[in-house]
């Protein structure tokens, strides 16, 4: 079995366990959707979530949107306002370069 990276690389897998796959890394047992998630954690510079305050990385959102409600005293509605204003900078960003 494989299942495909984030850098679209392909991983081999075995379906050894009841679980699902099987890391090659390190052997411990994930679903499919776990499993790409998982994988994110063995590929150097894999931390997408950046916070914009601080430099914090997380491979996840939503360790990212804790960071943010605990460190920084955030409000839910204001971390969500904060991602959409991030996600608009960025589709911006896009349309100029194309």
């Amino acid at each position: 079995m494989h299942a495909q990276g984030v850098e679209g690389d392909w991983y081999e897998t075995s379906a050894s366990s009841a679980s699902g796959t099987t890391c090659p890394d390190c052997d411990q047992s994930f679903d499919k959707q776990t499993m790409r998630r998982h994988l994110r954690r063995h590929l150097p510079g894999q931390r997408p979530f950046k916070c914009w305050m601080c430099g914090f990385d997380s491979l996840r959102k939503d360790s990212l949107r804790s960071h943010c409600l605990r460190k920084h005293d955030m409000a839910e509605e204001a971390f969500k306002e904060a991602q959409r204003t991030g996600a608009r900078k960025k589709e911006e960003r896009r349309a100029n370069v194309i």
